[in-house]
């Protein structure tokens, strides 16, 4: 009889010190166990793995190198998360600076493979939450996916002085994404991920009843650095009243406007200041936003009926930069542009023969100097341009907007311009 118990007494024993091992990562480990009298399995529970609690952080995040400010930005919420709430720091890596390791929270595409294995598979308004043994993947087929489905761990995981999630996590949804076809008329706040890794806000203009039977002229309007924003909200500003005169006129229901917006951290055009008179194109590398803006436009023409000889351009101060910088990059692009209150380069005027092109400037602006319209007006002369309009408003200074917005004949005008 002792030698019968005697085995049984050192499995128990051999169970209890397995059970009570666990690793470092926060994972608890408890296998399936076999009745040693009947031989019935009994399956363990799921566990939780602990990603942070009041004792220290498991886990580190691991993002792309170079990746968008989007995921930088919400990899570093998820780090104040589990800071405010365990008192421990979740910290940001990019995947190269470290070498892998178990404990990970990998957002968005990385260079571990565990990345690609659920990533790869998404479309582009799909995102999936899960564990690959013990890394846990946020992934998603879009920037913007990737940021829903972290806040979802956020709102849903990070709420505790314990933070923990099933080791059979596995979180499948969609983000709802606005595709061309499905844009509502008048103004639509959304967000273009281009491949340059900008996450660019912008809205765009639908007229009513747009059908894809019928061609439309397309503005591409370009803000000032005064009303730079970080919510979209660079149409809804005084300066924008060239867009209030658009909306209540003839042309409201037959025009789309993409309208760009940049972050108050950057410009249009890299200058270094605003009222050197004028400013260098031809050595000067385009900035980011406006890369990422030309791709936008680009993408638009190609998924919407936009007539491609009526392209025109405004914009107002630093936009007026960026409308003389769209020109002298893009010749032949734009069947007409309004610079407003801004600088180019004269050496660039000879790429601009195919745009009409109106000029406004007040005399007294001391933030961009007059003399800034005047030797771009002057260059185009110079070089056989007989056509262009320029409009001085005498003693005006910087803020001329309204004033542009409200020239008699401004929007017929415009939508006269076509390519030939």
């Amino acid at each position: 009889m002792k030698k019968a118990i005697f085995p049984l007494l050192l499995t128990i024993l051999t169970l209890t010190l397995i059970c009570s091992c666990g690793g470092d990562n926060g994972t608890v480990t408890e296998p399936s166990v076999t009745d040693p009298v009947t031989d019935a399995v009994t399956e363990a529970p799921v566990k939780d793995i602990i990603i942070s609690d009041t004792e220290k952080c498991y886990y580190t995040t691991i993002i792309q190198k170079g990746t968008a400010t989007t995921i930088i930005s919400i990899a570093n919420d998820l780090k104040s998360a589990c800071y405010e709430k365990t008192g421990n720091q979740l910290w940001v890596n990019r995947d190269e600076s470290k070498d892998p390791v178990d404990n990970e929270i990998l957002i968005g595409p990385t260079n571990r493979p565990e990345s690609a294995q659920i990533g790869d598979a998404l479309k582009e308004h799909e995102y999936r939450i899960c564990f690959v043994g013990t890394k846990l993947v946020v992934a998603g087929g879009s920037r913007g996916a990737i940021v829903q489905a972290t806040k979802l761990l956020m709102d849903t995981y990070f709420i505790g002085d314990v933070i923990k999630l099933p080791e059979n996590l596995d979180i499948k949804g969609e983000i709802d994404v606005k595709m061309a076809t499905d844009l509502d008329s008048g103004w639509n706040s959304l967000v273009f991920e281009a491949s340059n890794n900008i996450d660019l806000q912008y809205q765009i203009w639908m007229p009513k009843n747009y059908s894809a039977d019928k061609e439309y002229p397309c503005i591409l309007y370009m803000h000032s650095a005064g009303v730079r924003c970080d919510d979209n909200s660079h149409i809804n500003t005084g300066e924008a009243k060239f867009l209030r005169n658009f909306e209540s006129g003839k042309y409201a229901d037959g025009c789309i406007i993409i309208a760009p917006c940049c972050p108050k951290t950057h410009k249009w055009v890299p200058a270094d200041n605003w009222n050197s008179g004028s400013y260098d194109f031809v050595n000067t590398k385009p900035a980011e936003y406006m890369t990422a803006t030309l791709e936008l436009f680009a993408d638009y023409r190609e998924k919407l009926s936009i007539d491609e000889n009526r392209l025109y351009t405004y914009g107002m101060s630093m936009g007026a930069f960026a409308v003389w910088d769209l020109l002298a990059r893009n010749p032949g692009m734009f069947a007409a542009a309004i610079p407003v209150a801004g600088a180019g380069d004269p050496n660039t005027v000879g790429t601009m023969d195919k745009t009409a092109i109106w000029i406004f400037h007040g005399t007294a602006d001391t933030a961009v100097p007059y003399n800034s319209a005047t030797k771009m007006h002057d260059a185009l002369v110079a070089a056989g341009r007989t056509d262009v309009k320029f409009t001085t408003f005498e003693g005006a200074g910087h803020g001329i907007w309204a004033m542009t917005a409200d020239t008699a004949g401004l929007f017929d005008w415009l939508f006269e311009q076509k390519l030939d």
